[in-house]
């Protein structure tokens, strides 16, 4: 991970949270290497994070040390919000980066109060947590009543840098709540299908009309 003072492009995404470079004291920008862990569960809040690029997956642990993938931030979003919009301290879930990640701190504490009181940022704020209420419905949607292909589908568009699935099969299989024997069977017949193909770095999709075909339309609207 690296620390450095903000650019030019910096202060043009944070004018879209109204956060004018005058108060900006103490705010930098992380970047992160693929595998680095932005944010450890139950750890003291020090930043709030706004995404400027990358992808991360978010999860939640169990005291048994299994962990249940939420979601992927892609290239936008705050890490915090949450945190921030329940006065919390500690950080309510895990952040592990899946590719260069990029993103700008705000010192939590510091700034806290400051930005509750930010219209602009509350209304966006907003917006990204009423995404995410959608998207933990429509999760819940997905494992209630879609198959287990159509919800590796889901996951598999999430999870792709591009047209590859770098991700450990063991987190698909828990993103798309199924066993890891019935997902490695699924994913075996993609293969055979020619939709997807295993190599030394993953998976590649061949045939990306296919997975977005088998997911549901208003899930990756939504």
């Amino acid at each position: 991970m690296q620390r450095t003072p903000l650019k030019n492009y910096h202060y043009e995404k944070l004018k879209e949270y109204n956060i004018n470079p005058e108060e900006t004291e103490g705010f930098i920008c992380f970047q992160y290497e693929k595998g680095e862990t932005v944010l450890m569960e139950g750890m003291t809040m020090d930043y709030l994070y706004i995404v400027m690029k990358g992808k991360a997956k978010v999860c939640v642990s169990t005291e048994y040390g299994r962990d249940l993938l939420l979601s992927w931030y892609v290239e936008e979003g705050v890490i915090g919000d949450v945190e921030l919009m329940s006065n919390g301290f500690l950080a309510s879930t895990s952040v592990t980066t899946l590719s260069e990640f990029e993103c700008i701190g705000i010192p939590y504490q510091s700034y806290g109060n400051a930005l509750r009181q930010n219209t602009v940022f509350l209304n966006k704020i907003g917006l990204e947590l009423s995404k995410k209420l959608i998207k933990t419905t429509m999760n819940c949607k997905s494992a209630a009543l879609y198959s287990a292909e159509t919800r590796l589908c889901i996951c598999l568009l999430e999870a792709s840098d591009g047209d590859m699935i770098r991700i450990p099969l063991t987190e698909l299989a828990s993103a798309a709540g199924t066993s890891y024997r019935h997902m490695q069977r699924i994913m075996r017949q993609l293969c055979d299908s020619n939709i997807l193909r295993k190599n030394k770095n993953g998976y590649q999709i061949l045939d990306r009309s296919y997975i977005l075909e088998k997911s549901p339309k208003n899930y990756m609207n939504g």
